[in-house]
């Protein structure tokens, strides 16, 4: 599965846009080693623990950007 950004996502938020291009970037390696037939089982497995463990902290400091922009935009839910 090929995880590619598309502009159609952009919510027009400079900042946010590019927290979700980064997310999708982090995203699209981890499925890259996934695949990686040159990669040993181990390594490919450590690596691939690792870059989901940075995904979720990217994620979650990007959650708080995301939420502290719509409470400040008023966006009530």
């Amino acid at each position: 599965m090929e995880i590619v950004w598309k502009d159609h996502y952009e919510l027009g938020v400079k900042s946010l846009d590019d927290d979700h291009k980064k997310l999708f970037s982090i995203a699209e390696k981890i499925s890259k080693m996934a695949k990686n037939p040159n990669a040993n089982e181990e390594t490919r497995l450590f690596m691939m623990r690792e870059g989901v463990k940075y995904l979720k902290s990217s994620f979650a400091e990007h959650a708080a950007r995301e939420e502290a922009f719509m409470q400040k935009q008023g966006y009530a839910d």
